[in-house]
């Protein structure tokens, strides 16, 4: 969690052309030429190109414009999982997806060049064991134990609780 980007250009999939411009160019959300679409349940529904949004009719439906996403994430894959995903083959950013299919954020390649040291090629051998869920689980369960803790005592956390 803590290595994706947490803001993906992400747009409900029943917003119009006009709608979805205004959105972007409002500043609310950064894309890199391409934008996902969305339920409004927050699910992954497609991927757009903002260049083929910007010559749309105002009127037409961004669920229109997108097609299927090819490649997506995992928010439960292993690194080294991730460094091999073919879809780094046509894809410098690829969506993460919770489960439930939710768009939770993006991983770029370029977070994998950065974790091996450099801008060497990946290899896919590479010691890359970390899960990117499982940091996230981590820092959670850290909180909530120390909520916990409070609730139950009724006591702040010692210092090295919250060294931890």
């Amino acid at each position: 969690g803590a290595l994706m980007d947490p803001d993906p250009p992400a747009l409900p999939e029943d917003l119009t052309a006009e709608a979805a411009i205004r959105f972007l160019g409002s500043g609310s959300s950064r894309t890199h030429g391409r934008a996902y679409t969305v339920t409004r349940e927050g699910t992954l529904s497609g991927v757009f190109d903002v260049d083929d949004l910007l010559h749309a009719p105002a009127g037409q439906g961004i669920a229109q414009l997108s097609r299927p996403v090819a490649a997506r994430l995992s928010t439960r894959a292993d690194l080294s999982d991730i460094a091999r995903h073919p879809g780094w083959q046509t894809e410098h950013t690829l969506p993460v997806v919770d489960r439930n299919g939710v768009l939770v954020g993006t991983f770029g390649h370029q977070m994998l060049h950065e974790l091996e040291g450099g801008p060497a090629p990946l290899v896919a051998e590479a010691p890359l064991g970390l899960a990117v869920g499982e940091m996230y689980w981590g820092v959670l369960s850290a909180v909530l134990e120390s909520i916990g803790k409070v609730l139950n005592t009724g006591d702040a956390p010692s210092e090295a609780e919250e060294r931890r």
